[in-house]
């Protein structure tokens, strides 16, 4: 069960890197307001949505990075030392819950 943990925690960590890297991309992208406006895209690429939904989906992107980076380190702890389980469990529903609101939205 810990080596699960460690592949878990492993795992989590990495998708909380990928979570921040997305959130903080999806920040700097202006949107298709804003282009219309004047402000020149990135490389082409810009937001569909309007900036109400890119800040909603920027601030879940950054909250479940964050989550899954404590839950990392809680499967670290479990790992080592065997207990809280549940709480390491938790934590990392927590973290996929955000992502995936972070997703839809």
């Amino acid at each position: 069960m810990r080596a699960l943990g460690v592949l878990l925690a492993i795992i989590l960590a990495f998708g909380a890197a990928v979570m921040i890297v997305a959130s903080a991309e999806i920040a700097d992208t202006p949107t298709l307001e804003e282009i219309e406006a004047g402000e020149p895209p990135n490389d082409g690429q810009y937001y569909e949505g309007s900036e109400t939904s890119r800040t909603i989906s920027t601030g879940f992107g950054y909250a479940s990075g964050v989550v899954a980076g404590i839950a990392a380190l809680i499967g670290i702890f479990f790992a080592v030392t065997g207990t809280r389980g549940r709480l390491f469990a938790q934590v990392a529903v927590a973290a996929v819950i955000l992502a995936a609101i972070a997703l839809i939205i």
